[in-house]
């Protein structure tokens, strides 16, 4: 698969995960605290422990959703026999001596 073709299906992909993701966590939230997540954690109205609980359990979700969507996209691109971008066709052999290219 061209690379300017998987930027954009892994964007699409990524952005459909998350959105899933961001209606689940609100949800989710409201259903254990009994009240609406902070709109703007970043508010000084918002109490700290509830703005650095909030952005902890999101930025873990919205990382962990953007790895297993990106992978998911990577094992279709693989099953139709295109091949991957480069940099994630290196194989990871978890030795620091040899570097990976970043993205």
């Amino acid at each position: 698969m061209p690379t300017p073709v998987w930027k954009l299906a892994s964007i699409l992909f990524r952005f459909v995960a998350l959105a899933v993701v961001n209606k689940a966590l609100l949800v989710t939230w409201k259903a254990v605290t009994g009240h609406e997540a902070p709109e703007e954690p970043e508010s000084p109205e918002v109490r700290a422990v509830e703005a650095i609980l909030f952005a902890a359990i999101s930025g873990a979700l919205v990382t962990a959703v953007r790895t297993m969507a990106t992978r998911q996209l990577a094992a279709k691109v693989q099953q139709k026999g295109n091949r991957l971008p480069e940099a994630m066709e290196t194989p990871y052999t978890g030795d620091a001596s040899t570097p990976r290219r970043r993205r």
